[in-house]
């Protein structure tokens, strides 16, 4: 008895679902053909029985995903999920004549769509949304169609403060024939389908519905047309911007300091400089690239400019401090007032230690209290002072060169004979050391001469060095007050 009660319920159960699919397929055969068949439906009319009702259109538009922002293009692509409610008068049916059928699905080809379209259509056409879809019919005439679509339409970008930006974008639908006498439309939305996007996350979404007098032609009267707008606010993610367009050009502003660090003899200052800005330029290609061609400099090519600016500014500074540091014997010495303002108060400003330098008279070092050094201090400098300074006057030679020669005669005298070998070896010692005294003197002078144009280059040498920390300070300066403006831009206005 088990066995036979189990295999009659299913058997029950087999012919109640054949007699469902079979009344089923019936009554949706029978209703279509009295939709479309009998009562000569025609989807080229407004399903309305009084031409003075307007058909209201519900339109529903869920943001799902943000696929593409062009900014060169100004242009936004998005994945959006579509849904129209509006009544056809036509297509209402008494549920219980139809097997209880209350709502059917078909085709969107065969009924009345409202003519609305994508204003500010970014696309190489107007593709059309509303065919080849499914419509899910109502009894009492409500029509409801519902798909995904791809949408690119034109955004107007903002780009001052990119990439730390926000942007809004409006996606405007409405008919394009009908005016707002005959279809009007309404927009609902929520930002609850929202999946995210790497780039940009939404901040808000919203509908709104205008209605506004237009002539096609000046000489037509006015008609009202509804538009229906959909507002989205997108905030851009500024991580990828920041590792690979603001943090390089950072630390080429800081390569840039480290240029001051370098000794003028070394050679590499200015092809330092050089580099760095060649770099900023290519950052900067980079950034035009990306950005469209707006009246606005955004925030981060003002950034890359004052940089450049900055950058150049050193290069200029260090030719000046070259240009201080090789000064040749040709060269003037350096001014009183060079010596009290740079290397005297300006070298205590800026924190250089004072330097010593040999005293040339006494050989002992002095260290200079107000100034960095009023001489040479150094190495070279030190190493051409002369080892014999002669100071022999010219009377005293000539006194010394007298007594010898009345010696050397009354010697004479007393020996005219058998001593002229002595007289003239005497007179040749005494022209030797005359010859020996010019050329002492002529050596003394060449020392000090050289001597002299050593201290000058040196002391030269250390005014660049005073001028090249002085232009750190004030590049150091300029960095800071740039990076805090365009703080001051991005998060305060």
């Amino acid at each position: 008895m088990g066995k036979a009660t189990r295999a009659l319920h299913v058997v029950y159960i087999i012919c109640n679902l054949l007699v469902h699919v079979a009344f089923g397929n019936s009554s949706h055969k029978r209703l279509y053909d009295e939709l479309f068949v009998k009562r000569g439906y025609n989807r080229l009319i407004r399903p309305v029985y009084d031409e003075s009702t307007t058909t209201l259109v519900e339109m529903q538009f869920f943001l799902s995903q943000v696929l593409d922002m062009d900014e060169t293009k100004e242009t936004l692509t998005t994945n959006a999920w579509l849904t129209l409610r509006w009544k056809d008068e036509y297509l209402e049916w008494n549920p219980a004549e139809f097997n209880g059928t209350q709502n059917i699905k078909l085709t969107s080809n065969i009924v009345w769509l409202p003519d609305l379209y994508l204003y500010d259509n970014a696309a190489s056409k107007y593709d059309e949304l509303w065919g080849d879809q499914i419509v899910s019919i109502k009894y009492d005439g409500t029509v409801m169609w519902a798909a995904p679509a791809i949408i690119k339409t034109h955004c107007k970008l903002d780009v001052t403060h990119f990439p730390f930006d926000e942007q809004t974008c409006i996606v405007l639908f409405g008919p394009w024939q009908h005016s707002a006498e005959e279809i009007l439309v309404v927009g609902r939305t929520t930002a609850s389908y929202f999946q995210g996007n790497a780039e940009w996350s939404l901040i808000n979404i919203s509908a709104s519905d205008n209605t506004e007098k237009f002539a096609i032609y000046s000489d037509d009267d006015e008609v009202p047309y509804c538009t229906v707008a959909f507002t989205m606010v997108l905030r851009r993610q500024p991580l990828y911007y920041i590792f690979n367009l603001i943090l390089p050009c950072g630390f080429i502003s800081v390569t840039t300091l480290l240029s001051f660090f370098l000794p003028p003899d070394s050679g590499e200052k200015v092809g330092l400089g050089i580099t760095v800005l060649l770099s900023l330029t290519v950052f900067l290609l980079l950034v035009a690239e990306i950005l469209p061609p707006a009246s606005s400099v955004p925030v981060i090519g003002q950034y890359y400019a004052a940089t450049m600016v900055l950058v150049s500014l050193s290069l200029a500074m260090t030719v000046t401090v070259l240009s201080l540091h090789h000064r040749g014997p040709e060269s003037s010495e350096v001014p009183r007032w060079v010596r009290k303002v740079i290397l005297g108060h300006l070298a205590r400003v800026l924190l250089l230690r004072k330097l010593t330098s040999p005293n040339t008279d006494t050989g002992k070092p002095v260290t200079t209290s107000n100034s960095i050094s009023r001489h040479c201090s150094c190495q070279e400098s030190a190493a051409t002072q002369p080892l014999l300074d002669l100071k022999i006057s010219s009377p005293m030679a000539d006194s010394l060169e007298s007594n010898t020669n009345v010696n050397t005669a009354k010697r004479n005298k007393r020996h005219k004979s058998g001593n002229n070998i002595t007289v003239n070896i005497n007179d040749e010692h005494l022209k030797l050391l005359k010859r020996i005294h010019q050329e002492m003197k002529h050596v003394s002078g060449h020392f000090k001469d050289t001597t002299k144009e050593a201290n000058k280059r040196c002391e030269w040498k250390q005014v660049a060095m005073v001028v090249d920390r002085l232009f750190m300070f004030v590049y150091i300066m300029g960095s800071v007050s740039t990076c805090l403006i365009i703080i001051c831009q991005v998060f305060v206005s």
